[in-house]
């Protein structure tokens, strides 16, 4: 935002870790993000991270929606960023960003008529983690 002349310099530090905001640094070194990828079984790189849509290119999990479940892994990475700059810094949970994505796997299913197995099969293997990242916080 800074380099881009949006924001003045003070406004450029992100809310959770004060450290220079990037996109590298919102989708994969924030706290934020490195929760959600962790819960997820993805260790991501501290630096050097410009396409995160490759992260989890050798998963054993259907290719053919690999691009838009990322992208949308990314999506609620970026809304639970600005939940917590615009809602009084009210910070949503690694749990809820799952459960999210979950929701909209969910609700849009029926547009990959062709591919909801492989979806599916996406939408199972995130909510498994998700029950296992909650069982080991118990």
């Amino acid at each position: 935002m800074f380099r881009r002349n949006i924001a003045p310099i003070d406004e450029s530090y992100c809310e959770t870790c004060s450290r220079y905001k990037t996109s590298e640094h919102i989708f994969s070194t924030c706290p934020v993000a490195s929760d959600v990828w962790r819960s997820l079984g993805i260790a991501t790189p501290s630096y050097g991270l410009t396409q995160p849509w490759f992260l989890v290119k050798e998963w054993p999990l259907p290719s053919s929606v690999h691009l838009d479940d990322i992208l949308l892994l990314l999506w609620h990475l970026w809304k639970a960023r600005n939940v917590l700059i615009f809602f009084y810094r009210k910070s949503i949970t690694t749990a809820n960003s799952l459960r999210c994505v979950i929701g909209d796997l969910d609700a849009w299913s029926c547009h990959y008529r062709k591919n909801r197995t492989k979806l599916r099969l996406w939408r199972d293997y995130i909510f498994s983690r998700l029950m296992a990242s909650l069982y080991s916080a118990m």
